[in-house]
Formats: structure tokens, sequence, C-alpha cells
């Protein structure tokens, strides 16, 4: 074998890896029917929870957010936002719409971590039970901070919602493949992680967290994707995450051309960063402490964003023929298909299940000019690598 059918063997060996995580995941969540009933249940008698809101720039939108937690918490419970570095009436929304509002201004130290941070230690001198963690753009289904709780108490360890993008009325094929690939991120994947009894990523919003893991680990960190660090830590701790479908928190996608862009490229950005950076050290710790949750949860985290993988298998059937058709070994082109092909398949069975009220038929056809915007989009994504807490534009 030549030294070129060498590599490109490996490399379709490596890529096949991420397909079978993908396709495991999907064929568990195809085999879930029914909820397990956590929304009916309620909290023990005397158990605090207090929710912390990180808001920068919210003034808009935040009293109807505080509105809509406000009504899911009982007498003894707490409703802290943030305000972190804010230039606007977000403070004053806030605390008009009936929150305990804390202000916190130090522009050297940008992101979602500090001010979440900052909202721990605030609650240090009268701690809760269990903290909840909701973004200052999202509503909560009925009935998810019980449900939170209630799956909290099961275990002792961490909850993460059911986290739903809603998509505007008249969103083009590039927003519904988008829409797509959320549900099979932030549903799917989760769902079947939960079907095999295993956790599942902290997605940033709606995760319910008990005050005696989150106290002990660090929030501290300028990291762009902070929610899947925290998970990762209290994974390690012994708390892993467990996915609570009947809790359900939901956010809108940016109706603007520029908030859309950016919040795509924040979001598969940190997932890059993750994939290279965090998920192998942390998969390696796992096998040296025979921590059997955080390895599942960092080899869930070496699957890259679903486009960039379909991208990268495209391209490596395109080399890998090219290549087997010159003269050279067919096994690479052999593994490359093999594994487009199985992608294929398990996304249709999660369309079929999952998402053909986001997905439609026709949207299909414009996959094409998806792709090749996607190429222009990872070099811009590479290109603006290291941004911080970036608000995104949702007018």
């Amino acid at each position: 074998m030549t030294v070129v059918g060498t590599i490109l063997s490996l490399i379709a060996i490596m890529s096949s890896l991420p397909v079978g995580i993908v396709l495991t995941e999907v064929l568990c969540a195809l085999t879930v029917r029914k909820k397990s009933g956590l929304a009916q249940l309620r909290r023990p008698e005397g158990l605090r929870v207090a929710v912390i809101v990180p808001a920068h720039d919210e003034e808009d939108g935040i009293g109807a957010t505080v509105s809509g937690i406000a009504k899911q918490l009982g007498a003894s419970d707490r409703l802290i936002v943030v305000a972190d570095n804010c230039t606007d009436g977000t403070a004053e929304q806030a605390r008009a719409a009936g929150a305990e509002t804390i202000a916190r201004s130090e522009l050297q130290r940008r992101g979602k971590g500090y001010a979440l941070d900052f909202g721990v230690k605030h609650l240090e001198s009268d701690p809760p039970d269990v903290v909840v963690i909701v973004d200052a753009d999202c509503r909560l289904g009925p009935g998810a901070i019980d449900a939170l709780v209630a799956c909290v108490q099961l275990d002792g360890g961490a909850a993460q919602a059911f986290y739903a993008m809603t998509l505007p009325p008249d969103a083009d094929a590039k927003r519904r493949v988008a829409a797509f690939a959320w549900i099979i991120k932030n549903e799917v994947r989760p769902t079947g992680l939960m079907a095999l009894g295993r956790p599942c990523q902290l997605m940033g919003t709606g995760m319910a967290i008990p005050w005696v893991a989150i106290r002990r680990i660090n929030l501290a960190t300028g990291n762009i994707v902070e929610d899947v660090k925290m998970g990762l830590d209290l994974a390690a701790a012994g708390c892993a995450p467990r996915y609570c479908p009947e809790a359900r928190v939901e956010s809108d996608f940016p109706a603007t051309e520029r908030g859309f862009s950016v919040q795509r490229q924040r979001w598969e950005a940190g997932s890059v960063a993750t994939m290279l950076k965090i998920a192998p050290a942390m998969f390696l710790r796992a096998v040296l402490g025979m921590n059997v949750p955080l390895m599942i949860m960092a080899m869930d985290l070496m699957v890259p964003p679903l486009m960039m993988l379909l991208v990268s298998l495209l391209l490596g059937v395109l080399v890998s023929v090219t290549f087997a058709l010159t003269g050279g070994i067919a096994f690479p082109a052999m593994i490359f298909c093999a594994s487009l092909l199985a992608l294929i398949v398990v996304l249709a069975l999660a369309w079929v299940r999952f998402g053909r009220n986001v997905l439609r038929p026709r949207d299909l056809l414009e996959l094409p000019g998806v792709f090749f915007r996607k190429l222009g989009f990872y070099l811009a994504m590479w290109r603006d690598r290291g941004a911080g807490w970036i608000r995104t534009d949702r007018k």
C-alpha cells in the first residue's frame, strides 16, 4: 500500500467513527415511543429552586422571559437575572418584571460563563437545593421547572430540557436545513442516549443542576462552549446530565440574515473547538479514571456538526474514488461510500420520525446550494475563530 493509500485509509476509518456514533444514537431514538411521565411528578416539599438568567443587552424581551419563568416558581424560590456588561435597560426591565436583578460590569472578562459564576456566587449566602439556568431569549413549556427538578431528584444528577428552536413562517430552505440539523443534535441524539441509559450534553439553557454540584465546578471562563464544558465537568464529578424531554424550553431562529449567520458560525465554531480541543482530553481522562458516563459524553462530542460531516464525507468520496480510478486501492473509497450511505439512510429515518414538519421534500433541491455556501461559511468561521459572547441579532 502506498503512503497516499495508507493516509486515505486512516482518514476514511476515522471519518466512519462519528457516523457510527450518530447511527447508534438515531436508531436507539427511534425505539423510544412515549415519555416517562416526569412532567406529572412534583418536587419534594420544601425543596428550593433558584433560576439564573444570564442576560446581555436583552431589554426588549427580558420582561416576557421573567414573567414566564415566575409563573412556575413557588414562594420560596428565587429568580436571578444577571445583567452582564449591558449597555441598555436590561436590568431595569428585569427588575420591573419582578426579578431579583444583579449587574456585572467587567469588560475584560466577557462571556456567559462569567455571568453564571457571578449569579452562583450571589446565591452562596442563601443557597437553593437546585439551580436552573435559562437563557434570556427563551420560553419555558408548561411544567418545565417541576419536570427538571423531578429529573434531578431521580439520581442526584443534572438534567437537560428539550431545547427547541422555532422557525419564522417564511423560513427558506437554508434555515429549514439548519432546523433539521438542530433537531438531530438536540432532540434525536439525546433521545437515543436516554434510551441507552446514558448522559447527554448540556445545551446552554433549560439546565437544572444540584447546588452541591454547581458550587464545585469552575464556571468563570470565557469558553464559547461553556455549557458543554460544564456538562463534562459535572460528569467528571459524578453528576452527569440526563435528558429530560418532558421539560421544554424554546427560542427562535434569528429572522435576519446577519443574525442567522452569526448564530450558526458561533455554534459551529464552538462544536469544532470542542471536538478538537476538549473531547480528546476528556476521553483520555475518562479512560484513565474508568468514568463511563464521561467517556460516552466525550465520544458524543467527537461528532462534528451535521453539515460539516456530510461535506467532509462527500469530499472524501470524491478524492478516494478518484484515487481508486487512477490506480490506487479501493479500500478508502469503500469506507467513505459506506459511511456516506449509512449517514444518508439514518438521517432519512430520523426525518420520517422527527423532521417532516420542519424540512420539506422540496427543500432538498436546495442542498447543492447549501453545500457550496457551507464551504465559504467554514472558511469564514476559521477566519473569525476566538470570538467571545456576542448577542445574536434576533430582530
